[in-house]
């Protein structure tokens, strides 16, 4: 995620390094995708509780979310677990506190 994120919100758009930035859509999409399968039989990323490591990720998907990229097939888990991480006040004051 860190080249996607500094290549679409930190650099000036001249400086865009379009391989990069197409190798780095790429592999975020594997990544979310391998997230997604995860998902599949638990509520969060290390069972039915939410840890520490659903708060980490959460920044990471925030940002996934966010980006204006075609982000491609549906992840339909990531997409309600991340629902459900949202929707609680400290994900909203801590981790989606815009993109800069």
């Amino acid at each position: 995620m860190t080249p996607l994120y500094v290549e679409l919100i930190r650099k000036p758009p001249e400086r865009l390094d379009n391989a990069l930035l197409k190798r780095s859509v790429e592999r975020a999409r594997e990544l979310f995708s391998v997230l997604d399968q995860a998902l599949a039989d638990r509520r969060f990323l290390a069972g039915q509780a939410i840890t520490l490591a659903d708060i980490c990720t959460a920044m990471l998907v925030y940002r996934w979310f966010e980006l204006n990229i075609e982000r491609g097939r549906k992840t339909l888990r990531l997409d309600r677990w991340f629902a459900e991480i949202a929707a609680r006040p400290e994900s909203r004051q801590h981790v989606m506190i815009g993109l800069s």
